[in-house]
């Protein structure tokens, strides 16, 4: 709704009797401060983040840009907006206080100031060119033009302000138009200019044309800001089209993946070329593009796929029913319960390439292939279902359903996409199977048949011999930003693994802990870390805390990792306790502390298990089980014992906090013993870092952690 050219209110005040509150609008680009929540801030840190404004998300909230070039939304926002930008008043270039142009502030911040155009990469791995929205010019000065006779008195000359003052960009003047064209009306200024520039020099008038601002509210600062910022997170992006991808620096990379992928469609008898009949439309097809990257994030593999645009699709012409196969999921909540309560085996496997196993019924006609046409006007009538076809997941789940009946399957009235067979049961999700069978030769057979028939992926994953990796995990690099799906997946890994590692599972506490620390951004080193954890429980599955035999009186054993944390350079402390045939305690922790030696790491992580022993103590006194003597710690470091059987002043260690000596009372008073052990047999070790496969089996035997009898 526009207003009328005569009307004196706005459409928002005639339709709701009151002028509309636009006192939450600020500049575009202004400087910015927002406010760091305080459960995500320290003691110490500040309480604001400095920033820059890009735009709005919804009535309350502004989208800021901080000086990592990070994207966030903040309602509680500071804003320095009471200096605008500066109109031009000489041909000269603007410069900031240091006389640095634009380009060279760019390359000081390590940003690129490629002028001619951009490459704007979004969340969706888009990419567009971005033209410039400026063209180097030498034309005359930007000053308001004047009527006939007239001179303007309001340029403002703003060289003396702060430096919160926005900088003009460069020499640039056909961005000087625009920034002209879009900044307030001059005249406002006109005290400021007076005060500060009495003297003005000749106003020439200008000769460009005008025009209108590209858009309306938009500026340099904004359009830079955002690209930039966006850019950064995709350094290869996907391509979305052909056109795309040959004019991209990988175009061989997908030229070979779509080839292969042709190769595998002529392979299959997909198509066969074919004059298009009389009155018959083609279906158009499109090259979907995917990047698989390895674990440290660079890509490994170009991977293309060919789809028909099945949005045009006639009903009736192109196809005549469409149906996909998906098991309910009280159907698969149930089948797992029968498969616990029976001690049934469950698999799972995926079909590859599903839709293209079945034949098509109607006649289909497909334009050929982005760059793999043979230069004739011939199409490619389907003789096979390809991706993108509305029926072609009813075609698939009819091919998998006939060969399941040939080995003796049949569904249910139930839920047609499960299908079973004795005890052995199948559920069908589009192209993932669900295997139950009595006997893992059962299910091994039901997988062999499949996989004679249709190309399968076994979904199950290699077992590990150890939870993590010699190599420590590297914290994230100040330009990587994890992307929130990928922080709220590896959130949720994490935390299953430490239900498991806080009930039994104490032989992957050191794992789970060094993986939570990069739970805010997690590379892909870290996830594949995960991942690694996972496939160490598969293999171990079948071990369990063994708790047996009479009980002894509680021992512990101490470890540190003198400056273990390659971000913080702070040691690990690692202690478990148990009353003889396992452990009933253990953690693995960074210390708050920096320590600056092996020695003193090994004390302060005394003091943090002695804490747990006296916790034991009482517990194990409330449980009419008091202990006798004092409990002994086993530490394999001299220097942390002597410092804490011997009280006296040591050059060394004067600096060390008061509350970490708490060991030498308890010692003193005979509540806790220490006892000196080999490094080499210091079963704690497991607890803070990750160990050989043979030190490791070593350590997690110590724990109690074996294949039951």
């Amino acid at each position: 709704m526009s207003p009328a050219s005569k009307s004196p209110i706005t459409p928002y005040e005639a339709w709701h009797g009151e002028e509309p509150d636009v006192t939450h609008l600020r500049v575009i680009g202004s400087k910015a401060w927002a406010l760091l929540p305080a459960a995500k801030r320290r003691k110490l840190q500040p309480k604001g983040i400095p920033c820059r404004m890009l735009g709005y998300q919804g009535h309350c909230n502004y989208v800021l840009l901080d000086s990592n070039n990070r994207v966030f939304v903040s309602p509680n926002v500071i804003f320095v907006e009471h200096i605008a930008k500066p109109a031009v008043s000489e041909r000269q270039p603007k410069r900031s206080k240091t006389g640095q142009t634009l380009d060279q502030l760019i390359q000081e911040e390590g940003q690129q100031a490629e002028r001619p155009a951009w490459t704007l990469r979004n969340g969706n791995n888009a990419t567009a060119e971005i033209t410039p929205i400026y063209t180097p010019a030498t034309s005359t000065a930007l000053l308001p033009e004047p009527e006939d006779g007239q001179t303007s008195d309001s340029t403002p000359d703003l060289s003396d302000g702060s430096e919160d003052n926005i900088v003009s960009h460069g020499d640039d003047s056909a961005l000087l138009d625009l920034l002209e064209d879009t900044s307030p009306d001059p005249s406002i200024y006109s005290t400021i200019h007076a005060a500060a520039d009495p003297v003005r020099p000749p106003v020439r008038r200008s000769t460009r044309q005008r025009a209108p601002p590209l858009r309306y509210g938009y500026n340099f600062d904004h359009s830079y800001a955002m690209a930039m910022a966006i850019s950064q997170q995709w350094e290869d992006p996907e391509p979305l089209t052909f056109k795309q991808a040959m004019q991209s620096d990988s175009a061989k990379h997908w030229h070979a993946a779509m080839a292969d992928e042709i190769q595998s469609l002529q392979f299959n008898e997909t198509w066969e070329l074919t004059d298009l009949p009389p009155g018959r439309k083609a279906l158009r097809g499109k090259w979907v593009y995917r990047l698989k990257r390895g674990a440290d994030g660079q890509t490994v593999r170009h991977k293309a796929r060919f789809v028909a645009k099945g949005y045009e699709q006639h009903e009736g012409i192109d196809y005549s029913e469409t149906f996909a196969s998906v098991v309910k999921p009280e159907s698969y909540r149930t089948i797992f319960a029968i498969a616990a309560a029976e001690d049934l085996e469950i698999e799972q496997m995926d079909v590859k390439t599903a839709f293209l196993y079945g034949d098509i019924d109607e006649e289909v006609y497909l334009e050929q292939p982005q760059g793999f046409k043979d230069g004739t006007s011939r199409v490619c009538r389907l003789k096979k279902a390809i991706y993108g076809l509305k029926q072609a997941p009813r075609i698939w789940f009819q091919t998998i359903s006939k060969f399941l009946e040939t080995l003796g399957y049949r569904p249910i009235a139930a839920d047609v996409s499960v299908f079973v067979r004795g005890k052995s049961i199948i559920a069908i999700y589009v192209d993932d199977l669900l295997l139950t069978g009595a006997c893992p030769r059962e299910v091994q057979r039901i997988k062999d048949a499949l996989s004679r028939r249709f190309q399968m992926t076994d979904l199950d994953c290699n077992p590990a011999d150890t939870p993590m990796a010699a190599d420590p995990l590297q914290p994230p690099a100040e330009d990587w930003h994890a992307h929130p799906k990928d922080q709220t997946a590896y959130a949720k890994r994490v935390g299953s693994l430490m239900y498991a590692m806080l009930g039994t599972r104490s032989d992957i506490c050191f794992s789970v802990g060094a993986c939570c620390r990069y739970l805010a951004n997690p590379t892909p080193q870290h996830q594949t870390a995960v991942k690694r954890i996972m496939r160490y429980l598969k293999g171990t599955i079948d071990s369990v805390l063994v708790l047996e035999g009479p009980l002894q009186p509680i021992q512990g054993y101490t470890d540190a990792d003198f400056a273990a944390d390659l971000h913080t350079r702070r040691s690990t402390s690692g202690f478990f306790y148990s009353l003889g045939s396992a452990a009933i305690s253990w953690t693995s922790k960074r210390q708050p502390c920096v320590t600056l030696s092996s020695t003193e790491a090994e004390y302060v992580a005394l003091t943090q298990s002695a804490q747990e022993a006296i916790w034991l103590r009482s517990l194990m006194k409330d449980l009419c089980h008091p202990q006798a003597g004092p409990t002994v710690i086993h530490e394999d470091n001299k220097g942390s014992i002597d410092l804490a059987n011997n009280p006296q002043h040591h050059s060394r260690t004067k600096h060390i906090s008061l509350k970490w000596h708490f060991i030498r009372e308890k010692v003193a008073e005979g509540t806790i013993s220490l006892n000196k052990i080999e490094g080499t047999k210091q079963p704690a070790d497991g607890l803070t870092k990750a160990l050989p496969r043979d030190a490791f089996l070593r350590f997690r035997d110590a724990l109690g952690i074996r294949k039951p009898d």
